[in-house]
């Protein structure tokens, strides 16, 4: 979550426009923000976010764009797919947004949760914070393109500043998890990995951080990465150190998720 969070800061926004350069459409439905993809659950928990009944959507993709690249990019894709505003929403700071990665090694799980935030049985991997909420899924019906992992991550990021900072910050989790599990269903449905992912619909329940368990890598991830991509990055680390005189290369693999730790 802590990358996606940093990419949001220095990304642009698609064709060479900032956020306060694009139009918010106004006084949009709730049940038409995230391109029609808040189920009831998903609105219940926006109402615990804001009061407000109007929004702005600022409509940065769309499911089949997002679902194209991810399926055919052999490399990392990063794509934001919206953006919601509240009539307290400064342009720089949405009231949440959502984007969608699929990185292009092993993913790697942290070690532990923050105290105050949640986690959840949810897809491969799921947990909140008052920062926002991510998912993480298995598509491997999905990617067509070989190379890469096989996990597609949810993630969605709530400015500090808004109107819901009185909330506490599980409970702020916890809704932006209801918003995120709701928009990531339609997404894995997209992808054609619905059943794979094992994102259910209904209520997410939260779990205390202590609960979390840190997912295997199982030995048909590694394979899958194995067979596809990992020889050849195993191969240029082990050029980057022959010639730099140094392991430098292999240390970065490593770091990156491209070994299998001991």
């Amino acid at each position: 979550m802590a990358l996606c969070a940093a990419l949001t800061l220095t990304s642009c926004t698609g064709e060479g426009k900032g956020p306060e350069e694009k139009e918010r459409t106004d006084s949009v439905p709730v049940a038409k923000l995230c391109a029609s993809s808040l189920d009831v659950g998903a609105r219940q928990a926006l109402d615990v976010l804001s009061r407000d009944n109007t929004f702005k959507n600022l409509q940065e993709s769309t499911f089949r764009k997002a679902a194209s690249l991810i399926s055919r990019e052999k490399k990392m894709v990063y794509e934001p797919l919206c953006r919601v505003y509240s009539p307290n929403s400064s342009v720089a700071f949405p009231l949440f947004q959502v984007k969608f990665v699929k990185y292009d090694t092993p993913r790697e799980w942290p070690d532990r949760l923050s105290p105050e935030g949640n986690y959840y049985r949810v897809g491969a991997y799921g947990a909140s914070s008052r920062l926002g909420a991510e998912i993480t899924f298995r598509c491997t019906g999905g990617i067509r393109q070989k190379g890469g992992s096989p996990f597609v991550v949810g993630d969605l990021l709530m400015s500090p500043t808004e109107a819901h900072a009185d909330l506490p910050g599980a409970k702020k989790g916890q809704a932006g998890m209801a918003i995120l599990m709701s928009v990531t269903r339609v997404m894995a449905e997209e992808l054609g990995c619905l059943k794979e992912a094992g994102i259910p619909a209904g209520p997410a329940h939260p779990l205390p951080p202590t609960e979390y368990r840190r997912p295997p890598h199982s030995r048909k991830d590694w394979r899958w990465w194995w067979r596809n991509d990992g020889q050849s990055a195993i191969g240029a680390a082990a050029v980057a150190h022959d010639t730099r005189g140094r392991s430098a290369g292999f240390e970065r693999s490593r770091a990156g998720g491209m070994l299998p730790r001991s």
